[in-house]
C-alpha cells in the first residue's frame, strides 16, 4: 500500500472512530431512505440528519432523525422542521410538530439533559441566512406525552439589551430583563467616533443626531450568533451559553460582546451569568 492510500484508511478510520464516540450517525442514501420509509414521510419531506442517543434513559440507544419540506432534495433552505425518535427496543415512533420553525440546513446541535430529570431534550438549530450568520433554536423535549419545545423564540433570540450613548466616550448599557446596567469605555476608537461617525465631538461630548439605525442614540443587541449547550458546573444538566453582539452607529461599530449563561430551572430560562467584552479595534 503506497504512502497515499495509507493517509486516505487513517483518516476514514479517525472519522469513523469520531463517529461513533460522538454518538453521530453518518447516514449514506440508504440509510436516510430506510428511515423516511419508517417515518412514513410525505412527498417532498426528507431527511435532514440522524444521531443516536438514550433518549428514554433506559439503556436503550434509540435513533432521532431531524427531517423536514423542501422544494428539490438538493436546497438548502428547508420548511416544517420537525423532530422524530425511533424507540431502541420497541421500534415505536414518536414525532414532534414545530411551529414556525424553517432555516438553512437544520441540525441536530446536542442531546443533553437541560431539565434535570435525567432524561435529555434535544437541541437543535438552523441558520436564518442572514448576513450576521445567526440561527434559529428550539430544545425538544420527549419526555412528555407530547413533545414540547421548551425554548421559546423569545429567549432563543438573547437577552433584551438596550443602551445609549454618553459624554466622555461611553456607552451606558442596560440589561432588560435584570435591569442591571453597565458602562463601556470607547476612547480607544475616539477618531473613528469623531471623524467617521460624529457620534462625538473633540472634547468627547455626544452629539444628537441621525443615522443608518435611526437615532444615534441608539444602541442594541442582535440575537444570539451562537448558542451552545455546556454542562457549566458539571453536575450533569447542561446550560445555553450564547453570544450577542451590541451594534450603535453601523454593523462595522461593535460595541462590545456580552456572553451569557441560561439554565432551565422550574419550567423557565433564566439567565444565571452574563459578561461583557470591550474591543479597542
Amino acid at each position: 500500500m503506497n504512502k497515499r492510500n495509507l493517509v486516505i484508511v487513517l483518516v476514514a478510520m479517525i472519522f469513523t472512530f469520531v463517529g461513533w464516540a460522538s454518538g453521530w450517525v453518518f447516514a449514506d442514501p440508504s440509510e436516510t431512505e430506510k428511515m423516511a420509509q419508517m417515518l412514513k414521510l410525505p412527498p417532498n419531506h426528507y431527511v435532514q440528519g440522524i444521531r443516536n442517543a438514550d433518549i428514554g434513559s433506559d439503556g436503550i440507544t434509540d435513533t432521532v432523525i431531524l427531517y423536514g419540506m423542501k422544494e428539490k432534495p438538493e436546497d438548502l433552505f428547508v420548511t416544517e422542521i420537525n423532530v422524530a425518535t425511533i424507540d431502541g427496543a420497541t421500534q415505536a415512533v414518536k414525532k414532534s410538530k414545530l411551529v414556525d420553525f424553517t432555516g438553512y440546513e437544520p441540525r441536530i446541535d446536542a442531546i443533553v439533559d437541560f431539565t434535570g430529570d435525567q432524561k435529555p431534550e434535544i437541541f437543535i438549530g438552523s441558520a436564518t441566512g442572514g448576513s450576521g450568520g445567526y440561527s434559529t433554536y428550539a430544545v425538544i423535549d420527549f419526555n412528555k406525552n407530547v413533545a414540547e419545545n421548551i425554548l421559546t423564540p423569545e429567549v432563543a433570540e438573547g437577552l433584551s439589551i438596550s443602551g445609549k450613548y454618553a459624554d466622555g466616550f461611553k456607552a451606558q448599557i442596560q440589561l432588560n430583563e435584570t435591569k442591571e446596567s453597565f458602562v463601556i469605555d470607547l476612547s480607544s476608537r475616539k477618531k473613528e467616533y469623531i471623524e467617521e461617525w460624529k457620534i462625538f465631538d473633540q472634547t468627547g461630548k455626544f452629539i444628537e443626531g441621525k443615522n443608518e439605525t435611526g437615532s444615534a442614540n441608539e444602541i442594541f443587541g442582535y440575537p444570539f450568533g451562537a448558542l451552545e449547550a455546556i454542562d457549566v458546573n458539571g453536575d450533569g444538566v447542561s446550560e445555553l451559553c450564547g453570544t450577542q453582539r451590541l451594534i450603535g452607529v453601523c454593523n462595522a461599530e461593535r460595541l462590545s460582546n456580552v456572553d451569557s449563561t441560561l439554565s432551565y430551572e422550574k419550567g423557565k430560562w433564566i439567565c444565571i451569568e452574563a459578561s461583557f467584552r470591550t474591543y479597542i479595534r
